[in-house]
């Protein structure tokens, strides 16, 4: 019966909601494989009787789903604002993070929810994990009038995110033009060229791993190879060190086992992939540097396809698992910015095709129309780095 009543909540038939709630009280709180919850789908779709039955009948007004979103975070991203006063009257967390450490006004598309959201005491300069505000949000996304409330509301207008880049950089990065003139007149500022100053943080990453590695004893020779059920034993432990990036215990597994560096899980995924999937930018960078140690700065003008690598890294960088899906793919498709730079700087091959024949950008590009908050502006310079440097 959850199933039905789940779908009667999505399409707001309120009598067959009513009727059922009356049956079974306890529906108001189930939650699908998704972790969705009535009251969430209520807020997205825009149903704001049911949200109201919803809330008579107990259901938990922060209740979470599989992504760590709230109700609140589904109806200020789908622009209701009348759900959001509902929410947050009957005590909704305004500050409440989803997994990425968002708000929701990292989410907030239109100016009144977003005032609601203010007025609630809402965090003007939170920072979710990848250091982005929602200044940043809606500078990548377009949003002027929610950016020019932001901006009204104190919010910072030169925060840099994990990236080191602005809010400035990313109206620029997705050639935001009234939002750019907005923060320019406003005291913005940014870099001369955003996407190349990823590129060059990507070669410094790189770089840093000899100074990681530097005064490092060397490794002793062994007479033979570990035993390959030694290797195989660890290769669990290799992938949840890389998957949790866990630099640390990722370099002290390959000193000991150097051939955990080309093994591969169920999926054939390599240790690279796994990285590039779940944006672990430092382990893809450790990764990487076990294979050669990165030569010389290459100047500003020739990155990145001008600096060509050995074909022991080229041929990891574009290894294709099970799908036929590379490291790109992956990093692409998630919305990582920092390791696609990285994997761009390594070789990566923009024109890679999985099983489906489609590009890292085309899996950007499914991925967009979909995605909130801080999502909106990683893959929004994802897609800038696969187009404007790889036409």
């Amino acid at each position: 019966m959850t199933g039905y009543f789940h779908d009667a909540v999505r399409e707001g038939e309120f009598k067959k909601i009513w009727i059922l709630l009356k049956i079974r009280p306890g529906l108001a709180s189930t939650k699908d494989e998704y972790g969705l919850t009535p009251l969430h789908l209520a807020a997205s779709y825009g149903h704001k009787n049911v949200a109201e039955l919803l809330l008579a009948s107990n259901a938990e007004v922060n209740a979470v789903d599989g992504y760590g979103l709230t109700p609140l975070h589904r109806a200020a991203s789908n622009s209701h604002g009348d759900i959001v006063e509902l929410l947050l009257a009957n005590k909704a967390d305004v500050s409440a993070e989803d997994n990425d450490g968002e708000t929701p006004l990292h989410y907030v598309e239109a100016r009144g929810a977003a005032e609601l959201l203010l007025a609630a005491k809402a965090k003007v300069n939170a920072k979710d994990k990848h250091g982005l505000t929602p200044l940043h949000c809606r500078a990548a996304g377009g949003g002027k009038d929610v950016a020019e409330l932001l901006l009204a509301s104190t919010a910072e207008v030169n925060a840099m995110d994990g990236y080191g880049l602005t809010p400035l950089d990313h109206a620029m990065a997705g050639s935001r033009r009234d939002v750019t003139a907005l923060l320019l007149a406003n005291g913005a500022e940014g870099h001369a060229n955003v996407l190349n100053n990823m590129l060059v943080c990507a070669v410094t990453k790189l770089e840093n791993m000899d100074e990681w590695y530097r005064d490092e004893p060397e490794q002793p020779q062994v007479a033979e190879s570990p035993h390959e059920h030694v290797v195989q034993d660890r290769c669990s432990e290799f992938f949840s060190a890389v998957k949790g990036g866990d630099s640390g215990k990722v370099k002290k597994l390959l000193k000991d086992y150097p051939d955990l560096l080309h093994s591969q899980d169920s999926d054939r995924e390599t240790p690279l992939h796994v990285a590039a999937g779940y944006g672990r930018s430092e382990v893809a960078a450790l990764l990487l540097h076990n294979l050669e140690h990165y030569h010389g700065r290459p100047e500003l003008s020739t990155l990145p396809r001008a600096h060509l690598l050995n074909n022991d890294r080229k041929s990891m960088v574009n290894a294709q698992a099970s799908w036929k899906n590379t490291p790109l793919h992956l990093a692409a498709s998630n919305g990582h910015p920092d390791v696609v730079a990285l994997l761009l700087v390594c070789g990566a091959d923009v024109n890679a095709e999985d099983a489906l024949r489609k590009r890292p950008l085309d899996s950007v590009v499914r991925q967009r129309p979909f995605t909130r908050g801080g999502k909106s502006a990683r893959y929004e310079l994802v897609a800038q780095l696969l187009t404007r440097l790889y036409q």
